[in-house]
């Protein structure tokens, strides 16, 4: 699985900032105004963005599930306790 960004902008119009999953391509257009980048321009922003940080390549793997035997040690369950008794004071 590849991961992307999370990628944030403000307009050039009404200066609303906004955010998106994905590259500078993937881009939508404002959610306040309308107003959208051309697609020259956000191929200009994506090689300037890649020249700067490279592509993103990051593969990720999940996280192993605990197996359902698996139990927290003594010192975590106790520490557990402590926590819930402050909350319920």
């Amino acid at each position: 699985m590849v991961t992307k960004p999370w990628m944030t902008a403000r307009c050039r119009s009404c200066g609303k900032e906004y955010g998106w999953n994905g590259d500078y391509l993937d881009m939508p257009a404002c959610p306040g105004c309308g107003y959208f980048l051309p697609e020259d321009k956000k191929k200009e922003l994506q090689e300037k963005h890649e020249a700067i940080f490279g592509k993103n390549k990051k593969k990720t793997t999940p996280k192993p599930k605990k197996e359902q035997g698996e139990q927290k040690s003594k010192k975590g369950k106790k520490e557990l306790k402590r926590r819930n008794k402050k909350r319920r004071k």
